[in-house]
């Protein structure tokens, strides 16, 4: 079974996206924040894929994206922004794009779209 790990400071995503892998047959670990995520990837091994949201306390998407890269370059990253009031979304996921994570969504997303996405980086073999 492939864990997914998921971190975004709003509980309701979170637990929305939570159940969501949960019903597809993944084995979902979540974080509140980029500090909290960092510090269970120091304790455990590796996910298969982690989702996280950008704009976060304690340690944002953008520098826990930076820290995941400097311990693994293969985990697939996907990165969920809505923007903030001082950055819109697009230079968020910009930003995220260039620092390591494979994919970029901008919030709020379709179930169909992450689960695709999801599909396509844990199944890379399954593209026509």
């Amino acid at each position: 079974m492939k864990t997914i790990m998921i971190i975004d400071d709003e509980p309701l995503v979170r637990d929305m996206l939570s159940q969501m892998m949960e019903r597809e047959g993944y084995n979902v670990i979540s974080a509140e924040n980029g500090r909290t995520a960092y510090e269970m990837l120091q304790l455990a091994p590796m996910p298969d894929l982690i989702i996280t949201d950008l704009i976060m306390p304690e340690m944002d998407g953008i520098e826990l994206i930076r820290e995941i890269r400097k311990k693994d370059n293969s985990v697939g990253i996907i990165a969920l922004s809505g923007g903030s009031r001082h950055i819109d979304a697009t230079t968020n996921l910009d930003i995220a794009d260039c620092v390591g994570a494979n994919l970029v969504i901008s919030k709020p997303v379709e179930r169909s779209t992450i689960l695709e996405k999801i599909s396509s980086l844990l199944n890379p073999s399954d593209k026509p």
